[in-house]
């Protein structure tokens, strides 16, 4: 794969974002993801994932060249949403029933928060950030709707209507991830955590794992079309385009072009 390393060694699984420093994901990226994911639940060998990335950044979001494209164009449809469109980047998207270990380090933001949230035990280091940059664009965060089921409401708040970064200590405070840990002990962590989890019965796992996740996706779908209903005008409106524009131009936004889709 181009964009993604996938290694298995014996019950447990890797999959490595391997894009570039930041891993942007672009829909390439996305099918790669959705590829991995169906497989790992497809291999009766495989138990147990760990999440993570090659490079000093899990993932900053979706890749703003591919948004600067279909917003210019007016182009965007709820059917290239990579977390309720055709192509999904999320394991519990993609059907996975298996746990999943997330071991991140730098910036984990929008596209790449819902992608780290999916996993069922989070790891950490000090120097992580958790957020939601959308809004400086004027795109809606399209699982708004669907984050106070990961965090907190008012933590969940404040990363969507401030596009301002959380550390992992402030999220670990409110019990949203597991652990925080240094750097070089971030893997060995996770494989540990991945050991102890082997270690229990493969049924009563999958089971709980399973119950978990169909509780966590109860109404996810109604949710899903009604954001897409909400999100997508705005998204193809003057206001983003601005947004965009004026992140290139690395200037303040000019905000007044039709925030509610309307074209001025």
């Amino acid at each position: 794969m181009k964009y993604i390393d996938y290694l298995k060694k014996d019950q447990l699984a890797y999959v490595f974002l391997n894009r570039s420093v930041f891993n942007p994901i672009n829909y390439a990226m996305a099918e790669e993801l959705a590829q991995v994911w169906r497989d790992f639940q497809a291999d009766p060998a495989l138990r147990v994932c760990i999440l993570g990335s090659r490079s000093e950044n899990f993932c900053t979001g979706f890749d703003i060249e591919t948004i600067r494209q279909m917003v210019e164009a007016r182009d965007y449809h709820w059917s290239k949403s990579v977390m309720f469109g055709e192509t999904r980047v999320g394991p519990q998207d993609n059907g996975v029933h298996k746990p999943i270990v997330g071991a991140y380090h730098g910036v984990v933001n929008a596209t790449g928060l819902w992608l780290a949230l999916q996993a069922d035990i989070i790891l950490a280091t000090p120097q992580t950030t958790f957020g939601l940059g959308e809004g400086l664009l004027n795109f809606p965060v399209e699982f708004a709707g669907l984050i106070s089921r990961y965090l907190p409401r008012v933590i969940a708040n404040q990363l969507l209507l401030t596009a301002r970064p959380l550390p992992a200590s402030r999220l670990y405070e409110v019990g949203a991830i597991n652990q925080i840990v240094g750097p070089t002990e971030l893997l060995p962590t996770a494989e540990k955590i991945a050991g102890q989890i082997l270690s229990c019965g493969p049924a009563a796992v999958e089971v709980m794992k399973r119950l978990t996740d169909e509780a966590m996706a109860a109404g996810a779908e109604e949710v899903g079309r009604l954001t897409g209903e909400l999100a997508v005008p705005v998204v193809n409106s003057a206001d983003t385009d601005e947004g965009v524009r004026a992140f290139f131009e690395k200037r303040k936004p000019r905000w007044g072009h039709g925030g509610q889709g309307q074209d001025s």
